[in-house]
């Protein structure tokens, strides 16, 4: 009895191989110490307890390698978290550097903007003086200009004949290219309505293969494998009564990881249900179903250890 107990400070593991040990030994001590006066072993009763050892060291083995499977799993997310730590520190340095990187941009906008305004300065001031030039030589240049004014008048015409037929030009090819943009969306719009049925049809296949999945029973096997899974991982709590039944909501992600798990209807007190989820917890990520189809985030399974 000392040893179960203190098989309790072991963890999962050692606790269960101490249960098994304990067990072999009760029942050694009940074929050895019966109360009614027995022969001497017969070689059959020593083969079946050197069977019952193997058993024991076999389940021994997986018990270990589960555990270490487990502390690899939690080596593995400390390790992911202290990446996202250092990846955010590289973030906020960056941010930091762009923001570096902005100011200095605004101020050499300012300094452009600046030298914009100034040279605008120039230019208006270059300007006038132009201006100022021309209206001098000017009076020198109207007998020319009078001349250049009829042969000007003349070209004007000309080009204005020319413009009406570039716009006339520019009018239809406008026409063409809203003809063939016309043309264009309809082909889209088309294309996109296609799209929507094909989508629409798989949806509807997906649905219908996924109630012919759940008529098959595959669903009610996926939820009866995860249920089998938790109750592998359940280590039964003293305060843990006949007759236990805990109806228990988990959530996973694509995966099969958990990520929360809520009781509904449940006779156990707190420290069942603690046990319960903890063991929800070791049981992830669950396994998934036979049916992709049959996926849910959402699952209720009835805990029963009697079961």
């Amino acid at each position: 009895m000392k040893a179960i107990l203190s098989g309790s400070r072991l963890g999962p593991v050692g606790a269960s191989v101490t249960l098994h040990v304990g067990l072999l030994g009760f029942l050694v001590f009940s074929f050895s110490f019966g109360s009614a006066p027995v022969a001497p072993p017969a070689p059959q009763a020593i083969e079946a307890v050197v069977v019952d050892e193997s058993l024991v060291q076999e389940e021994m083995l997986k018990l270990e390698q589960q555990e270490k499977q487990e502390e690899a799993e939690a080596r593995r997310r400390r390790e992911e978290a202290e990446q996202a730590r250092i990846q955010a520190e590289q973030e906020k340095t960056r941010l930091k550097e762009l923001e570096q990187q902005r100011q200095q941009a605004e101020q050499e906008r300012q300094t452009r903007e600046e030298a914009d305004r100034q040279r605008k300065i120039r230019m208006e001031t270059e300007r006038k003086e132009a201006e100022a030039k021309a209206a001098r030589e000017r009076k020198a240049r109207e007998d020319a200009e009078k001349q250049r004014i009829a042969d000007l008048e003349r070209k004007r015409k000309v080009e204005e004949q020319r413009l009406a037929r570039v716009r006339e030009e520019q009018r239809k090819a406008e026409e063409a290219r809203k003809a063939e943009e016309k043309r264009r969306r309809e082909q889209a719009e088309a294309r996109a309505r296609e799209q929507r049925e094909e989508e629409l049809r798989l949806a509807m296949a997906e649905e219908e293969r996924r109630m012919r999945a759940e008529d098959s029973g595959l669903l009610a096997q996926y939820v009866e494998v995860i249920r089998q899974r938790v109750q592998r991982n359940w280590i039964r709590p003293p305060e843990a009564q006949a007759g236990l039944e805990c109806v228990v909501n988990v959530s996973q992600i694509p995966g099969g990881e958990v990520v929360d798990v809520r009781f509904g209807r449940c006779n156990g007190d707190d420290v069942v249900r603690r046990s319960i989820e903890a063991a929800v917890l070791r049981a992830s990520p669950l396994p998934p179903p036979a049916d992709p189809s049959l996926f849910e985030r959402n699952l209720e399974i009835t805990f029963r250890p009697e079961q």
